[in-house]
């Protein structure tokens, strides 16, 4: 998307998001949270490059690696481990992999499988897709490594097209053979 798009884009989702804010408010409707929800999912593809936006994100995320789970709300937590990650590098992947790991509901593995799509270099892109093939990744779930990854970027699409023609009997494997009768 080229940058008058992204800015175009900017400039309707911040004021939404100023509006609705971060933390949910006992006074809110019902479509307020919802809208907050759909705004702040919405960062990563048009925010990323907003300082505020990032300095924010990046403020929960740490809070929630603390210990604080109040701060980064499970609707969106993909959202932000997207925006950290994106300007992050092995280390903010490594802690990503490591919250997959710990974080006890399915849901918020999922979020950790999803955000591993915006791996911000080729070689965390491949091992983010390599892991999706392997055992530690459940036959249901291994999909949204790629489906973040083929949502990130033009650069997140072409790994992900090569990762998968490169090891299409590996993919084949995971998913399995339909039995025809």
């Amino acid at each position: 998307m080229c940058s008058s798009d992204l800015g175009f884009a900017r400039s309707l989702i911040v004021p939404v998001l100023e509006k609705c804010g971060w933390d949910p408010r006992e006074e809110d409707a019902h479509l307020t949270r919802k809208l907050r929800g759909e705004v702040i999912a919405a960062l990563p593809m048009f925010c990323s490059a907003d300082e505020g936006v990032y300095a924010e994100a990046k403020k929960r995320y740490d809070a929630f690696r603390g210990g604080d789970d109040a701060a980064l709300p499970s609707e969106y937590q993909s959202a932000v481990y997207k925006l950290v990650l994106a300007r992050g590098g092995k280390e903010t992947f490594d802690q990503i992999m490591a919250l997959r790991e710990a974080r006890p509901l399915s849901e918020e593995k999922k979020a950790c499988l999803i955000a591993l799509g915006a791996a911000p270099t080729p070689a965390l892109q491949t091992v983010a897709l390599d892991l999706a093939l392997s055992d530690a990744v459940k036959l249901q779930d291994y999909f949204y490594v790629a489906l973040g990854m083929h949502g990130a970027s033009v650069a997140g699409r072409n790994a992900t097209w090569a990762h998968f023609t490169a090891k299409l009997d590996a993919y084949k494997a995971k998913s399995g053979t339909p039995e025809v009768q």
